[in-house]
């Protein structure tokens, strides 16, 4: 019984030494990490440095990456902002540098952009039948990745113009929108089996259409969208 006792004693004075241990080391674990936390303060973005831009605007490079000069260096994320600027279309290449001095940090983003910009003429021409186009594709208009397609054609039969402005879905914004714009003058022409016309008309014809919407994740958007055409028929 005497032995039991002292065992008893024994386990419980080891079993106080170890709460204490662990206590002591909890207590030096607590004042370490909160020296480091004072000793090393968040590193802020001092300066933000963009090059290689051409026709696109600064501030389109900084609403995608989510980048601020003043935010904390790691709120920045430069594998998601090289990813989501190369998405756009709009950039051939994407390289970002980081340097960090006195817990102030530099940003480099280096964007180099594709070719953008792109006309289209053409002309046909046979012993009935001559047409003349221009078209003009711009794929980063007014420098945020809108897409601008506009322009027209002229033919033995009248001609035809349109224009329109698209937002790009891979867009920063979760704001979508599209306009588009349709008119035309053409001489139209019913003919027989042996090519003999036997109906000619004229008709001015006019589309608009638009699209407006919110992006809920990359793949699904709320839209909502109308299309208005006008038809006049003369001879």
């Amino acid at each position: 019984m005497l032995k039991k006792t002292s065992l008893h004693i024994v386990l419980k004075k080891l079993f106080k030494l170890f709460l204490l241990t662990i206590t002591v080391c909890y207590s030096n674990y607590a004042v370490y990490a909160e020296q480091s936390n004072m000793q090393k303060p968040e590193i802020v973005i001092k300066k933000i440095q963009i090059t290689g831009l051409k026709r696109t605007r600064k501030q389109f490079v900084y609403d995608t990456c989510k980048i601020a000069i003043g935010k904390k260096l790691n709120s920045f994320n430069a594998k998601s902002c090289k990813v989501d600027l190369m998405r756009t279309s709009i950039f051939r290449s994407v390289v970002i540098q980081s340097e960090v001095k006195d817990n102030k940090a530099h940003i480099l983003i280096n964007a180099k952009e594709k070719l953008t910009l792109i006309p289209m003429p053409f002309i046909a021409a046979n012993k009935r039948y001559r047409v003349a186009g221009f078209y003009l594709l711009d794929m980063n208009f007014l420098g945020i990745n809108k897409k601008l397609f506009a322009g027209g054609r002229y033919s033995s039969y009248g001609w035809k113009g349109n224009a329109g402005i698209f937002s790009s879905q891979r867009s920063p914004s979760k704001i979508m929108w599209s306009v588009f714009s349709e008119i035309s003058d053409f001489k139209y022409e019913n003919a027989r089996a042996d090519g003999s016309i036997y109906e000619s008309y004229n008709s001015f014809f006019q589309r608009y259409r638009y699209a407006f919407g919110y992006k809920l994740s990359r793949t699904i958007a709320i839209l909502n969208s109308g299309d208005y055409r006008t038809v006049n028929v003369y001879d």
